[in-house]
């Protein structure tokens, strides 16, 4: 009953972005309709109006409000701070949660693709292709969002691995400053061996942060305090690294009554974490050491055409 309530609350700010979006459109169908359209006008009309979907099913809100409403359905909760991305999510990821996001992106792209509504304000037909939820009949919970103008791509994957990898043309893991990342085992876990290699080094080094070195920085700092079954030797990693060199933490229990599978985390041309046991608390904060500008589902295309001139936007 609260999924569908949250579900619910969801679809209604989904709902609204549309609602505002063509009553919008629709007072500037009024204003021209004064005159004959022109065809940049026709253009300017269709921009607008995609602007304010796209900004509804695209964009992630990067105000409190907003993140509360898409965080009760989104698989991670998020946050942007000038050149910073903060992500918190469990691994593995709740399968639930991503059908439940792709469920309430899918309510709004029926809304807003209607044809009746929409011309009964502007006469632009809207397309939006997304992923299908697998309630709905689809099959992929493979969902990517992505950090611009940086072009990071966040990843969550249905083969329990998340990751942050080239999500455009122009990315390079050397322009990240730092990643802060905190790992929480609980009750339900039973670590006991940990291993590491950086810059070709097999070791899990524990060192401070050089603002004159221009590779990029990892601090993994480990909490344990509710896993009593848990026995590792250190609570923080961290080092400058050379993503060519193939790093790497690995967790692992060693014994006959272990119970927990490994974590496979790699900081490479990418950073991966891999994990298919009793869910583990990852946060993780990505400065860019340049202001982000958005942080967007990567997995929807959005086009607005004017019926009248034919003039079109779309995110392709």
């Amino acid at each position: 009953m609260r999924a569908q309530g949250v579900l619910f609350s969801v679809m209604m700010a989904f709902m609204v972005v549309a609602l505002l979006s063509l009553h919008g459109a629709s007072l500037d169908n009024a204003l021209s309709a004064q005159d004959s359209e022109s065809a940049f006008n026709a253009f300017e009309r269709a921009a607008g109006k995609f602007a304010n979907i796209r900004d509804g099913i695209v964009v992630l809100p990067a105000n409190s409000a907003g993140r509360e409403i898409i965080g009760r359905v989104l698989p991670f909760s998020y946050g942007v701070d000038k050149n910073v991305v903060s992500i918190a999510f469990d691994l593995p990821v709740d399968v639930d949660s991503v059908d439940a996001y792709l469920e309430a992106v899918n309510y709004f792209r029926l809304f807003v693709i209607d044809a009746n509504y929409s011309n009964g304000y502007d006469s632009m037909p809207v397309d939006i292709n997304t992923l299908v939820p697998v309630s709905w009949g689809g099959g992929d919970r493979n969902v990517a969002f992505v950090v611009k103008p940086q072009c990071m791509e966040y990843s969550v994957r249905d083969d329990n691995s998340i990751s942050l990898v080239a999500g455009c043309a122009g990315f390079d893991f050397n322009s990240v400053r730092r990643i802060d990342i905190n790992i929480t085992f609980g009750a339900a876990h039973d670590f006991n061996y940990m291993s590491c290699r950086f810059n070709g080094v097999l070791s899990c080094p524990n060192e401070p942060y050089d603002s004159g070195n221009a590779n990029p920085y990892l601090s993994l700092g480990i909490i344990d305090a509710n896993c009593a079954k848990c026995v590792l030797p250190q609570a923080v990693v961290s080092a400058h690294f050379n993503p060519g060199a193939g790093n790497y933490v690995l967790f692992r229990c060693v014994g006959g009554a272990c119970t927990s599978p490994a974590i496979d985390m790699n900081f490479a041309q990418e950073a991966g974490f891999r994990y298919g046991g009793q869910a583990v608390g990852i946060s993780a904060a990505i400065d860019f050491g340049s202001e982000v500008g958005s942080f967007e589902f990567k997995d929807a295309n959005v086009s607005v055409r004017n019926g009248v001139f034919g003039a079109g936007v779309s995110t392709n």
